[in-house]
């Protein structure tokens, strides 16, 4: 996070400020998080958006989008797949935060007990438990589906002319984490979410992995259903396990 010298906000004591104009502080007087409707004690170290006069609690936070961005830029996947600029990550986590005035809740930036691996976003709705991906593929996204009546089926990612493995592997592995702390009666849903202002994908899924692009992402977590999911008790029950990089 990059310090700047500004000026004392109205609600909190100053702590810092992100190159995005949010600031870090110390809550004089309660106050509500703007994502997870959770009270903020006084003392609370929070996130405050002057732009829209709201603050978000450290869980929701989860490192800002820039730290995530950074993270992006300098891990490459085992393809070498480029990629992408700060802007395309913050525009998805801003994306998804619009979606809680669709009784969803989210959980950003969360480090997987006993992994070096981050979970980028899950998202919680009724309808279930969405695990999204970040991923900075480029080029026309295709399935190759393979196997004979003597041979096993098999399906493959294809980008451009390259079979994609590693990016599927991971959110499966992210999913199957999740999963674990949810138990078998909420549903959980894989997503590889690429960020390159590319065409639509059509509706790609391999190996029951949704891959899709953000505006995509939108609409696939607003006609999930209804499972009858207890949203803040499923997203508090991941916020203990999962918790903030």
């Amino acid at each position: 996070m990059t310090v700047h010298e500004v000026e004392r906000p109205a609600y909190g004591r100053h702590r810092a400020e992100t190159s995005g104009g949010e600031r870090r502080i110390v809550l004089r007087r309660p106050g509500t998080c703007s994502l997870c409707a959770s009270t903020l004690a006084p003392r609370t170290t929070a996130v405050a958006d002057p732009d829209h006069g709201t603050v978000r609690c450290l869980d929701c936070e989860g490192g800002s989008a820039l730290a995530a961005s950074a993270r992006h830029r300098r891990c490459a996947d085992d393809e070498g797949t480029p990629v992408g600029s700060p802007e395309t990550s913050a525009d998805l986590r801003r994306r998804l935060d619009q979606l809680r005035d669709h009784d969803v809740r989210l959980l950003h930036g969360r480090r997987v007990p006993g992994s070096s691996a981050t979970l980028d976003h899950v998202v919680v709705t009724t309808g279930g438990v969405w695990v999204v991906a970040e991923s900075d593929l480029r080029g026309e996204l295709r399935v190759v589906v393979e196997g004979r009546r003597l041979r096993p089926r098999s399906e493959r990612l294809v980008v451009g002319r390259r079979t994609v493995t590693r990016p599927v592997d991971t959110v499966l592995k992210q999913a199957a984490a999740v999963r674990d702390v949810v138990g078998p009666d909420v549903p959980v849903h894989p997503v590889l979410c690429v960020l390159d202002d590319g065409p639509a994908t059509d509706g790609v899924t391999t190996r029951g992995v949704a891959v899709v692009r953000p505006a995509e992402l939108e609409a696939l977590v607003l006609r999930s259903g209804d499972a009858g999911v207890d949203v803040p008790a499923v997203r508090q029950r991941l916020a203990v396990v999962f918790r903030v990089v």
